[in-house]
């Protein structure tokens, strides 16, 4: 797949050199990448949001799972069903708002978003969902749209947004998604970004990774 590490330098504006901890994040650049490399290792009580209609539940490990929860206002709960059947899961499905989910604090181990952070429209106030519904040491499992790291691609991405947005149903383009999820508090511990599959870099950017509730 073409595998290359890098470290995270000071101009490379879509992916900044760590604050804290002291250590340095590689991040991976993958020729080609998709939710097929994260999905997998959520483990524990799973909290998945943006489920849809369950896209995601043939990438779960069901040994590994202890409970699974989708959180989407638009869920297929029909299609989530019979998949769920399928892959032998039991999945309890809210159909409500993701950055006001009818859960407690601190119940999730995982929480799994895939193509979502991109499409919401308050990015912010779903990650702080996130946040409350993980316990201490949870992590957040990520595969999301966002900013190229080269500076050329992001300024196309810029003036293709608005327009991008109108077409793919409020799907942005050009979100930071490293700065987004460490703004919220969690500490990024492993990053992919590359591009996927079928899609131009300047539409179909993605970053992948493993953030952790610290």
């Amino acid at each position: 797949m073409g595998y290359e590490s890098h470290e995270f330098v000071e101009q490379d504006d879509a992916l900044p050199a760590r604050k804290k901890p002291a250590d340095r994040l590689s991040v991976v650049r993958a020729s080609l990448l998709d939710q097929r490399h994260i999905v997998p290792q959520a483990r524990g009580d799973v909290v998945e949001i943006g489920i849809g209609a369950g896209a995601n539940l043939a990438l779960y490990k069901a040994g590994q799972i202890s409970s699974l929860t989708g959180v989407d206002p638009k869920a297929n709960t029909d299609a989530i069903l019979t998949l769920s059947e399928q892959y032998e899961m039991n999945v309890e499905v809210l159909v409500q708002s993701i950055d006001a989910v009818a859960l407690d604090d601190g119940v999730a181990d995982c929480v799994v978003s895939t193509h979502t952070l991109c499409m919401v429209p308050d990015p912010e106030a779903a990650l702080l969902e996130v946040w409350r519904l993980l316990k201490p040491g949870g992590k957040l499992l990520f595969c999301e749209r966002g900013r190229h790291h080269r500076n050329e691609v992001a300024r196309m991405q810029d003036l293709l947004a608005p327009m991008w947005s109108l077409m793919a149903h409020g799907c942005q383009i050009n979100r930071n998604m490293f700065r987004l999820i460490e703004r919220a508090g969690f500490y990024i511990d492993f990053l992919e970004t590359g591009t996927e599959p079928f899609k131009p870099s300047v539409v179909g950017y993605l970053y992948s990774g493993i953030a952790v509730k610290i």
